[in-house]
């Protein structure tokens, strides 16, 4: 069974944080883990849902067991190519020129993703 985790990227801050829990009602808030502006230590913080891109662990770790989430950018295995890692009707595929494929980790290596390394999708 894979573990459900996420990842957010803050968009106010820029930055990449881990998901800790949502808070649903009137207003939906997310509270985040990670070192923020102000703060010199990992700390807490609640923020509007609004402010974040959230991705969603795949499951699967690359060749060097790094964790694969969506929207990072994965180098297929002896191969050039680079792409973007998405989930679509309940998969989640990796975008292939001229076609979808199904991800499997073994044979890519994470190189980066679209938040942190925005230049990474000129190479798309």
């Amino acid at each position: 069974m894979r573990p459900i985790k996420f990842r957010v990227w803050h968009k106010p801050e820029q930055k990449m944080h881990h998901y800790l829990k949502a808070k649903f009602g009137k207003a939906t808030n997310i509270t985040l883990e990670g070192k923020f502006k102000d703060v010199d230590h990992v700390t807490t913080k609640t923020v509007p849902i609004d402010d974040l891109e959230i991705m969603q662990f795949t499951g699967l770790v690359d060749k060097n067991g790094k964790e694969i989430f969506e929207g990072d950018v994965v180098k297929l295995f002896g191969n050039k190519t680079v792409s973007q890692v998405y989930f679509k009707d309940g998969s989640f595929l990796i975008d292939e020129p001229e076609k979808k494929t199904l991800l499997f980790s073994i044979l890519c290596e994470v190189i980066g993703n679209i938040h942190e390394y925005p230049e990474i999708l000129k190479q798309l």
